[in-house]
């Protein structure tokens, strides 16, 4: 016990001298900044241009008039509301009032955000006038929180794996070229005991790299005690995946090759999966998603460990076998 304990603020003081300690915190820190610049301001109103020359529909003028709390209308040339739609000074601009066909809208991109909320406030607004119901009263979104907690899957997704496969393998592969772990392996010092030791210098990087997102962050914690099984089963299961690439690697420069070659796979069909069907049914064979899926589900919805006991297995069941495979090299000291 006391070798292992030596051995791993030995591997503490490498990664703080090689600036892996730096790297895992500073991805997440920098990750935080970018979504305070990123997060949305609150809803403002609509900006509408409409042309001097044209008349418009009198109830589309008063039922406007009336929603000032939603529209911002002001009167333009056609080359002056051009010219501020391109420079976001207007959301929109409507025109053709004289047209059979009825109104045209004029936007900077037809399927923004904004342009459907233009579309829905004046189907809200003609609904007002004709005295009709609207048939959806509310919208609840099955994922809570707001935009920068819905990436939050993601973010640990990516330290977990950045941890895994690009910076654990490159400092064995790193010892393996300087010599250093065939020198550790003369010493009295059991195989058990130095894999033992990298598994907690992973396990403390990933954790050091979560706190860091959450604490600084603000997130929610979700499910509590389920969500940290579920993390540290998956950061076992990818850690040891990356003690088995960087002991199957015999230079640095390899082993970081490697690991990006395997990192991007895993990391970004996961990553875009919520915008695209294909990916949805791919990222299913991926084991990434074996800890994406439940995190995202503890952190944005209402899952329970219970719900992902399947995913638990197979994350603990990988992890194991990858753990014997790289002791099982470590022993024939594999290209040392």
């Amino acid at each position: 016990m006391r070798r292992l304990i030596t051995l791993f603020f030995h591997d503490m003081a490498q990664s703080w001298k090689n600036n892996s300690l730096l790297l895992t915190v500073f991805i997440p820190l920098f990750a935080i900044t970018t979504l305070w610049f990123a997060n949305p301001a609150p809803l403002a109103k609509i900006k509408l241009g409409l042309i001097n020359s044209e008349d418009y529909p009198p109830v589309m003028l008063a039922s406007m008039a009336s929603a000032k709390n939603i529209f911002e209308v002001s009167r333009v040339t056609v080359d002056e509301g051009v010219r501020r739609l391109k420079n976001k000074q207007l959301d929109g601009m409507v025109s053709g009032a004289g047209s059979l066909h009825g109104l045209t809208l004029l936007v900077l991109k037809k399927d923004s955000v904004q342009s459907f909320a233009i579309v829905q406030s004046f189907a809200a607004l003609q609904q007002k006038v004709r005295g009709l119901n609207n048939w959806i009263a509310e919208v609840v979104p099955l994922q809570q929180g707001e935009p920068k907690q819905q990436t939050l899957p993601t973010w640990i997704i990516m330290v977990v794996l950045l941890v895994s496969f690009i910076i654990l393998p490159a400092n064995i592969a790193e010892e393996k070229e300087k010599n250093t772990l065939s020198g550790l392996l003369q010493t009295p010092l059991y195989e058990f005991e130095w894999m033992a030791s990298k598994l907690m210098l992973g396990m403390v990087l990933v954790n050091l790299a979560v706190i860091t997102l959450f604490i600084p962050g603000g997130f929610r914690f979700g499910s509590g005690a389920g969500y940290i099984i579920v993390l540290e089963a998956g950061s076992f299961c990818f850690i040891t995946c990356g003690i088995l690439l960087g002991l199957l690697c015999r230079t640095q420069a390899t082993a970081r090759a490697i690991g990006v070659i395997i990192y991007v796979p895993l990391l970004l069909p996961v990553a875009l999966s919520d915008v695209s069907t294909k990916l949805s049914a791919f990222v299913a064979y991926l084991p990434s998603y074996l800890l994406y899926e439940p995190i995202k589900s503890m952190l944005l919805e209402t899952g329970a460990l219970a719900g992902f006991i399947p995913q638990l297995a197979s994350l603990c069941a990988l992890g194991i076998i990858m753990f014997f495979l790289s002791h099982t090299l470590i022993r024939k000291r594999w290209r040392m």
